[in-house]
């Protein structure tokens, strides 16, 4: 599942999420065992882009390279309508996608003769062929379209967050000192077992494509006495499925720990938004070295620091996005300073720190703005249309009730 969730900048908080269901015919499934690889003996190398909330690493096809995005979370790969018809590719099968959020539709499912990265090949990759929706961010951010685990299942690989590289090799890549915990179901999606304080999840959905924490459905969240921790209720509708978005209700709850076989991560934060099941994604996972070991059906992990603390402190209270009418609160956290002030779901902002819409040259403009670390600012002054004459001044602050 692509479910990209990150705050940037304190403004943007979005969530992608595709292939999170799929309940099918069998010619979807035969399709999506086709895939193989046929380089043998190889270990590389490679880079993936900085300041992005997900992995996003060159691939070659056809002669030509793109960025996708590297997602376990996601059962077969997805590649744009687009791109799809440039590269000539046919129909294989149909597929109905149930998404994040809800929405249903079916879609086609193609096969890309061979796709390359880092010099090894690929053969017979399942692509889910998708149009992405206006204002979509993932079009902005991997518009050619994401590797899913029908394709990563064929090799080892280690991802080093902190350094931006990603390993790939069908040998070890083990680094002694790791901790290690079985990789449940590797052939359609990883799942790990995990425990966040005493809260013991069996079945936890393994997500690279998932830019947040660790994520619970209510359901799994009714018998667990989340109230005792300091938590927050944001008002959220940038969450962005494959198919569109959809206002919902989040919780983010501080807990102490969050223990992953012999690993345990501090303060890590557990959001309470998902519809069923769990997954858990980058916020968590880059406080580690990252090896997924399928050969062997396990996940490994080596902390960067000798005590690992979660980095992601909630912080802010509001995000703002764009759409055809200008700049919109599409996210806003009960009681922080905003809210305070007045200021609603869904209420239209004239300028965010001096920037109004017609400063962008378009939706992906206004998303590269936000994804570059000089606009996160200590402090944001906003405009609101129904006020134009005032600016509110709103500085970074911690918003964990009952603390």
């Amino acid at each position: 599942m692509i479910a990209m969730r990150s705050t940037l900048s304190l403004i943007l908080l979005f969530a992608l999420t595709t292939a999170c269901g799929i309940f099918n015919s069998l010619d979807y499934y035969k399709v999506r065992e086709k895939s193989d690889i046929v380089t043998k003996d190889f270990y590389k190398e490679m880079s993936f882009l900085k300041n992005r909330p997900v992995i996003l690493i060159p691939v070659e096809i056809g002669g030509r390279t793109y960025n996708f995005i590297f997602d376990t979370g996601a059962a077969v790969s997805v590649i744009s309508k687009e791109l799809a018809g440039e590269l000539g590719l046919e129909e294989e099968a149909d597929v109905m996608i149930h998404d994040s959020k809800g929405h249903n539709q079916e879609l086609i499912v193609s096969l890309i003769d061979t796709i390359d990265i880092a010099g090894v090949q690929f053969i017979d990759i399942a692509a889910v062929v998708v149009d992405w929706s206006e204002n979509s961010v993932i079009s902005c951010v991997s518009p050619a379209g994401i590797i899913g685990n029908n394709l990563i299942r064929h090799a080892n690989w280690r991802v080093d967050y902190k350094n931006h590289q990603l390993v790939v090799s069908d040998s070890s890549l083990h680094i002694d000192g790791m901790h290690y915990v079985e990789m449940q179901s590797p052939e359609g999606r990883p799942f790990i077992s995990l425990k966040a304080d005493s809260l013991e999840i069996a079945h936890c959905l393994l997500d690279l494509g998932s830019g947040g924490s660790l994520d619970l459905s209510r359901e799994m969240a009714e018998d667990w006495n989340w109230k005792k921790y300091p938590y927050t209720r944001d008002i959220d509708g940038s969450s962005e499925g494959l198919f569109g978005s959809k206002l919902d209700t989040t919780i983010n709850v501080k807990i102490d720990s969050l223990s992953i076989g012999g690993y345990t991560l501090y303060e890590t934060v557990v959001d309470i938004e998902k519809k069923s099941g769990s997954k858990i994604g980058t916020k968590v996972l880059e406080q580690s070295i990252l090896n997924l070991d399928y050969s062997n059906s396990r996940v490994g992990f080596l902390p960067y620091d000798s005590i690992p603390t979660y980095g992601h402190l909630k912080e802010g209270g509001f995000a703002v996005l764009m759409d055809s009418s200008g700049f919109y609160i599409s996210s806003i956290t009960e009681d922080a300073a905003l809210w305070q002030r007045g200021v609603r779901y869904g209420d239209r902002v004239k300028s965010l720190n001096g920037k109004q819409p017609a400063d962008f040259g378009g939706f992906c403009e206004f998303v590269e703005w936000l994804l570059d670390k000089e606009n996160r600012p200590q402090e944001f002054t906003l405009v609101m249309e129904n006020d134009p004459q005032n600016e509110i001044i709103v500085g970074k602050e911690y918003l964990w009730s009952n603390e």
